[in-house]
């Protein structure tokens, strides 16, 4: 009976001394540390970028009053398409921004304004409760050197403000620079000339199945007409290249 208690003892003692013990902190998202980034306007396109598209494919989690970042992959997405000229996104338009800086010098490479379907869904009642999280791409200059990207976002006061950092290397080996392989069919609407001169429209599909891409493409092709019929686009219309992407959807039973 007293080895029982003695057991007895031994054990209460030894729960009591781990619910004294401290449990670890929670570790909460560090913030953004500031950089202060030099603007010198748009650059030499050939002294930092290749000729080709690199895209940051990540998921964008939160709920209405936090989001993260996680980097999914990054991989090479074909030749650049936008302009080698006008490299800095002087419009700002959009809730996010992103910025491309070197990361030695800190010299502004790259900017580009944008808008999200987490931005929009972060407004909904359900973010209020329930995290969401959405996949979601940003394209760039393939950089010739490490760089640093600046993910921000416009706060209360409409002013942006940095809210994820992260550097890339081009010569990591989780930086894939073999062209993506496409293999969606494309249809050409309209074509006026070289995609670094010319704005580049691309029309989706979202609901139309395999027997219905003939109706597609005729959709496509009306939607597209009628607008370019339309000012300011009719007085712009050679400035366009049009396309439609056959993503057809799959019938579940």
């Amino acid at each position: 009976m007293k080895k029982v208690l003695l057991i007895l003892s031994l054990m209460l003692t030894i729960l009591s001394c781990r619910q004294n013990q401290k449990m670890p902190a929670v570790q909460l998202p560090v913030k953004p540390v500031d950089i202060q980034v030099i603007n010198k306007g748009n650059i030499d396109f050939r002294q930092y970028f290749l000729d080709k598209t690199m895209r940051l494919d990540y998921f964008h989690s939160g709920k209405a009053g936090e989001e993260h970042f996680a980097i999914d992959r990054i991989v090479s997405d074909g030749i650049w398409s936008g302009s080698k000229k006008y490299l800095i996104d002087e419009t700002r338009l959009g809730l996010y921004l992103f910025e491309i800086i070197d990361k030695e010098s800190k010299v502004l490479l790259f900017s580009k304004g944008f808008a999200s379907v987490f931005g929009e869904w972060q407004t909904i009642p359900e973010a209020a409760q329930n995290w969401g999280t959405f996949h979601e791409s940003i394209r760039m200059p393939w950089p010739l050197k490490p760089v640093t990207i600046i993910m921000e976002k416009r706060d209360s006061a409409n002013n942006f403000k940095s809210i994820w950092t992260t550097d890339i290397d081009p010569l990591s080996r989780q930086v894939n620079p073999a062209d993506l392989i496409h293999t969606n069919k494309v249809d050409i609407i309209s074509e006026n000339g070289p995609a670094g001169r010319k704005v580049d429209l691309v029309v989706l599909g979202d609901g139309y199945s395999l027997p219905e891409m003939e109706k597609f493409r005729d959709d496509a092709k009306r939607l597209t007409g009628f607008m370019m019929n339309t000012e300011p686009f009719k007085s712009h219309k050679t400035d366009f290249n049009i396309r439609a992407i056959e993503t057809p959807q799959s019938h579940q039973v």
